[in-house]
């Protein structure tokens, strides 16, 4: 059920649900579950109505830019005058006016911004940087429950993450999220909350990952991935993380699956590189951020999965993993995340 049709009665707006939060949205946002208007929730997030502008104002004070693979800037960043405010561009498409301690976005965007597009960079990008500058660590990296517990599998933009969540779901296991997951700690135990239930891929992973064809629309104007709507749990239920995976460089060829466990350090570092942020500058945010990731990996097993970029040596992959997942000796407590 998408949130296209739940409308906040009292602001008129679409009342969503984002990584266990309430989101009220000018914008239909049809990729996030419906929210009850009664809901409570730990942060209530707000985007604005966008203005379409004829082209994006220049700026020469960038904090930081963010490249491609190709070494095109994808992402700028500038600071704007009140305090924890931002402003995030996607050149050429889109300016982001991020309020952080308010947890508002404002949008100007030029005609070259489908509502696609503009969906996924809300939803893919803004989001979860905003959520990081909040204090939360948000990993770049998908989630799948299998047997009730939690495996993240983390990489670049590119890595095959979304794929590998494909194909294991393929194989019975629940797909939680392809690309963010929201990590926490309570009790002694790292709990996963997707951003939302997504998979994003290239036609070729769909027909790998799925025996009949789902219905899939586009990601963005500029990608050829489809995006793909799941029939998944409520994306509030947290998921204890059993084990942390990070995915090899594709660029760097494997003849076969292997799993090598990682140092605590390497690790921590790991999730550091593969998480979202905003303001990256950040003292306050970095340290928040190295703290954190170092709780989490003593508390779960990190390991890097290197693996042929094959699809006919898919089913080898899959069975690798959930051999080596099965193995881990990890005592699940008591938290109903479903079957």
């Amino acid at each position: 059920m998408t949130g296209a049709v739940s409308i906040n009665p009292r602001t008129g707006l679409h009342a969503l649900r984002y990584a266990g939060r309430t989101l009220l949205s000018a914008l239909p946002l049809p990729s996030l579950p419906r929210s009850p208007t009664t809901a409570a929730a730990p942060a209530t997030l707000h985007i604005a109505a966008p203005i379409r502008v004829t082209e994006l104002q220049p700026r020469s004070d960038w904090l930081h830019e963010w490249r491609d693979g190709s070494g095109g800037i994808c992402l700028q960043l500038a600071a704007l005058q009140l305090p924890e405010c931002y402003l995030l561009r996607t050149p050429g498409l889109c300016d982001f006016r991020i309020d952080c301690a308010r947890g508002t976005v404002e949008i100007e965007h030029t005609p070259a911004t489908d509502s696609d597009t503009l969906e996924h960079l809300l939803i893919d990008q803004v989001l979860p940087r905003l959520l990081a500058q909040q204090g939360s660590l948000v990993a770049h990296a998908g989630c799948i429950r299998i047997h009730r517990r939690g495996a993240l599998f983390m990489g670049q933009t590119g890595w095959g993450k979304s794929t590998l969540t494909a194909l294991l779901q393929r194989h019975g296991h629940v797909p939680i999220s392809d690309d963010c997951a929201v990590l926490d700690i309570h009790d002694q135990q790292v709990l996963a909350t997707a951003t939302y239930p997504s998979l994003r891929l290239f036609d070729d992973s769909i027909r790998a990952g799925f025996d009949r064809v789902p219905d899939a629309t586009p990601v963005a104007s500029y990608t050829g991935k489809r995006r793909i709507r799941l029939d998944a749990p409520p994306t509030d239920q947290p998921t204890p993380v059993s084990a942390i995976y990070l995915l090899n460089n594709p660029a760097r060829p494997m003849h076969a699956p292997a799993i090598v466990p990682l140092p605590a350090a390497v690790a921590c570092m790991a999730l550091i590189e593969h998480g979202f942020r905003l303001d990256i500058a950040s003292a306050e945010r970095s340290a928040q951020q190295l703290r954190h990731a170092a709780a989490i990996t003593r508390l779960v097993p990190t390991y890097a999965l290197h693996y042929p970029r094959d699809f006919a040596s898919a089913d080898a992959v899959v069975e690798r993993v959930l051999k080596h997942f099965g193995g881990l000796d990890v005592e699940t407590k008591a938290i109903d995340c479903g079957p």
